[in-house]
């Protein structure tokens, strides 16, 4: 109920009184009152005139599925929570329990058991990030699974750019985000594979993503890697974290929609490793080209050209 009492709330571009919302809710003034004073506790800005009554000023940094609703393009499924284990675990929750059968994402202010690649544990701390899982049901083949984090990843990066043009975000293969030479974002994308014929029972592409956590609040070990995207004055007294998962979720809509390979020419231009030396499972060298599949062409040291598909990379500085 309070969640529609806030609904009802952003709705309105000016006051509106308690009595009102109180019979379109059917509960008692006294109720309207309570949701006031547990938002406000929980940090959304909600102005309170007597005799007037109430008016939403924004979500106080806190992640609004209406606001989310309201500013995508496509009708699909928003569940936000405030803490989760993984967004891609509870993904799979669902859909394993029938909750989910159509295009859906779970965002989260905070995860506890964040995940990345091979394992590694992914910082989630509540109020500076955003963490949110896309359910998909793919009707290509899973082959081409490399297309959803690429996807993901250029989606990501249009959306930072989309607020701050010189930021120029670049992407590590295959599915790591970088700005000012940190890392910003990562991407695990997971799915069930019908193995008779080849194709996605269902995908789900996880995106994590620093938007204003501070250096000294991530782990030490993590400091000299890890990074963000804007400035935490964004969090502050605005609707940012929701305007910001709508512009991701948009963004890789609209690539995903149109079932082309035409966005991977971006994704390849926003890749910082050609040319760059590598060390990999294939060997030691350099980057000659990405590829139109995602995938990294290797020219090593002893002259071999080698195609690297999967994987754990790392960049090697020449000192």
């Amino acid at each position: 109920m309070k969640e529609k009492f806030l609904e009802c709330l952003i709705g309105q571009s000016d006051f509106i009184s308690g009595e009102t919302i109180a019979k379109e809710l059917g509960v008692s003034r006294n109720c309207i009152w309570k949701y006031v004073k547990e938002l406000q506790k929980q940090g959304y800005n909600i102005e309170c005139v007597h005799g007037k009554g109430y008016r939403f000023i924004n979500s106080g940094n806190n992640i609004s599925e209406f606001i989310i609703k309201k500013n995508i393009k496509k009708s699909i499924g928003i569940y936000c929570y405030n803490i989760v284990n993984s967004t891609n675990t509870l993904a799979k929750d669902f859909i394993r329990e029938g909750k989910f059968s159509s295009e859906s994402v779970i965002i989260a202010d905070k995860q506890t058991e964040g995940r990345g690649r091979l394992g590694k544990k992914f910082y989630s701390p509540s109020s500076s990030g955003l963490y949110m899982s896309v359910i998909l049901y793919p009707e290509f083949k899973a082959t081409e699974s490399y297309l959803l984090t690429a996807a993901a990843a250029v989606a990501v990066c249009r959306a930072i750019e989309k607020y701050d043009d010189t930021l120029s975000p670049k992407i590590k293969w295959v599915n790591d985000i970088f700005c000012g030479g940190k890392k910003v974002c990562g991407i695990l994308t997971e799915a069930s594979v019908d193995f008779e014929n080849g194709g996605f029972e269902y995908a789900i592409v996880g995106i994590g993503i620093n938007l204003f956590t501070r250096e000294k609040d991530f782990p030490e070990d993590l400091r000299n890697i890890a990074g963000s995207v804007f400035s935490n004055q964004l969090a502050e007294n605005s609707d940012f974290r929701s305007l910001f998962a709508a512009d991701v979720i948009n963004e890789f809509f609209d690539i995903y929609d149109r079932r082309d390979y035409k966005f991977m020419r971006e994704y390849k231009d926003r890749s910082f490793l050609v040319g760059k030396r590598i060390v990999s499972a294939l060997g030691e060298g350099i980057v000659e080209e990405i590829t139109d599949r995602a995938e990294l062409i290797l020219r090593t040291d002893i002259g071999k050209k080698v195609t690297i598909s999967a994987g754990e990379i790392s960049v090697k500085e020449i000192k």
